[in-house]
């Protein structure tokens, strides 16, 4: 069984917004002034080797700066079952050391790519974060903001992906949440709660 982190239920409009597969220069910049225009605060999963490709240490302290936290995505987005499990765990605890190194604050999630995870891999002290929706917003074209709204409830995680293609979806999703109250809030940095709960299977076509 994995063990994981689930909210508290809560009848206040709020939800839990979670973003993948950054950081990504430009894109992220963008995201991070919508998110400013209406008051929102995500969790951004980053994946080490792109943040260094990047070179962008400002958006860190940008994300940081504005209320955002962040979490692990992994050393590389790599399918985690093309990997040994010691390999899993090697390369999670350097890139927990990594984020140290460049002055984020300890690291408490962790989001698998693509959902995959071998159990008993994780470093101490972090915890595994599924999700509770996610709009197929990793392919190119079509739109999903109306749909995403409709399907909110209170206390949801939801997972969107870095894509340049998506900024005006991004634009229409946090615009109509806005107007109708809802609050995005990042996962919290403080003391989690633990739960056995096993993710639900990934089909081929998800890609988290």
């Amino acid at each position: 069984m994995l063990g994981g982190w689930t909210p508290k239920r809560s009848p206040s409009l709020s939800f839990y917004l979670t973003i993948d597969d950054g950081p990504s220069g430009y894109t992220t910049a963008a995201l991070l002034e919508i998110l400013r225009a209406y008051d929102m605060r995500a969790t951004f999963f980053w994946v080490w080797s792109r943040f260094r490709a990047e070179k962008t240490p400002h958006l860190l302290q940008s994300l940081l700066h504005e209320g955002h936290t962040l979490g692990l995505h992994g050393l590389a987005h790599l399918r985690p079952w093309r990997m040994f499990p010691w390999q899993v765990r090697q390369s999670l605890r350097y890139a927990h050391l990594f984020w140290q190194e460049v002055g984020a604050p300890p690291l408490l999630y962790y989001r698998p790519p693509y959902g995959q995870h071998y159990p008993r891999t994780l470093p101490k002290g972090l915890r595994i974060v599924w999700w509770d929706l996610m709009p197929p917003d990793f392919r190119r074209g079509g739109t999903w903001s109306r749909e995403l709204l409709r399907r909110l409830r209170p206390g949801d995680i939801v997972v969107l992906h870095e894509r340049r293609e998506n900024i005006p979806e991004w634009k229409a999703f946090f615009s109509a949440a806005y107007e109708r109250g809802w609050k995005a809030l990042p996962l919290p940095q403080e003391a989690v709660v633990l739960h056995s709960e096993p993710h639900p299977p990934l089909t081929e076509e998800s890609h988290p």
